[in-house]
């Protein structure tokens, strides 16, 4: 199981690194609203973003999750 770590870096700017055959770092924007319309407030934005990782790397390697998309 990979190891991951989301730290907050701005106002809605996030540094998620995935630690496991190897070390991937990549940078997560959420959008306040769209943070309270998947959640209710029910879960911290860490919290969703590490799930959402760990929904990824269910279904494809650390190295193939983008590492900012555009």
């Amino acid at each position: 199981m990979a190891n991951i770590l989301v730290e907050k870096k701005g106002a809605d700017s996030y540094q998620v690194t995935v630690e496991d055959r190897s070390t991937t770092t990549h940078t997560v924007t959420l959008d306040p609203a769209y943070y309270q319309k998947l959640t209710g407030g029910r879960a911290s934005e860490v919290e969703l973003i590490k799930r959402s990782f760990e929904f990824l790397l269910e279904r494809e390697s650390n190295t193939m999750i983008l590492y900012r998309r555009a």
